[in-house]
C-alpha cells in the first residue's frame, strides 16, 4: 500500500478552519494642521458621550490620560469636574466641553486634549465582539485651532472587551500625534 497524499486544497480547507476568527478590525484617520509638541502644558477636556453606554466618554478620558503620558506629555492635567452646586448650571456634554475649553483658556494651557465616543459596544450575535468609535482633537488653547485629529473604528476579537479594545485603537492614533509631519 503507498503512502497516502494530501491535496493543496485540502491543506487550505483546514488552514482556513483551524485560523482563529474574529481577529478584529480596525481604521485610522489622522489629520494634522500643525505641530504638536510634547513640551508644554496640557489638559484633558471632557469627551463627549455619543454612545448608548453610561461613561464611556469618561472610560476614554481615563485611557487618553495613560497614552498621552506614555508618549511623552509630561505636564498633563484633567479638566475639574463641576462643583455641585454648578450641575444644574451645565446640561449637556456639549456645554460641559466648551465650560472647560473656556476654564483651559483662562488657565493659560498650551494644548486641550478633546474628543468624543461614537460606539462603545458589543456588536450583536454569536461572537458578540467588540466595536469601538472614538475621536480626539487637539487644540491650541490660545487660538482655539485643530492641531491633531484623528478618528478611528475597532472591532476586536470576540475574546476581548471593550476597554482592551478601545486602548489598541487608542493606541494606533497617539502614536502618531507627536511623530514628525511628513
Amino acid at each position: 500500500m503507498g503512502t497516502p497524499t494530501t491535496k493543496p486544497w485540502t491543506i487550505a480547507l483546514l488552514v482556513v478552519l483551524l485560523s482563529p476568527c474574529g481577529c478584529g478590525t480596525s481604521n485610522t484617520t489622522v489629520v494634522r494642521s500643525g505641530p504638536v509638541r510634547s513640551a508644554g502644558r496640557w489638559v484633558i477636556l471632557p469627551v463627549v458621550n455619543n454612545s448608548e453606554t453610561p461613561q464611556a466618554g469618561e472610560r476614554l478620558e481615563a485611557i487618553l490620560d495613560t497614552l498621552l503620558r506614555k508618549n511623552g506629555v509630561g505636564s498633563l492635567d484633567r479638566y475639574p469636574p463641576p462643583k455641585e452646586d454648578d450641575t444644574h448650571l451645565v446640561s449637556s456634554d456639549r456645554q460641559r466641553y466648551e465650560a472647560a475649553f473656556e476654564w483651559a483658556r483662562g488657565a493659560k494651557y498650551d494644548y486641550a486634549v478633546g474628543g468624543s465616543v461614537e460606539e462603545w459596544r458589543y456588536k450583536s450575535g454569536l461572537d458578540a465582539e467588540p466595536a469601538i468609535g472614538i475621536s480626539v482633537r487637539v487644540f491650541d488653547v490660545a487660538n482655539g485651532k485643530v492641531l491633531w485629529a484623528a478618528t478611528g473604528t475597532k472591532t476586536g476579537a470576540s475574546s476581548q472587551n471593550t476597554s482592551a479594545t478601545a486602548v489598541e485603537l487608542l493606541h494606533q492614533m497617539v502614536a502618531q500625534l507627536t511623530q514628525p509631519q511628513p
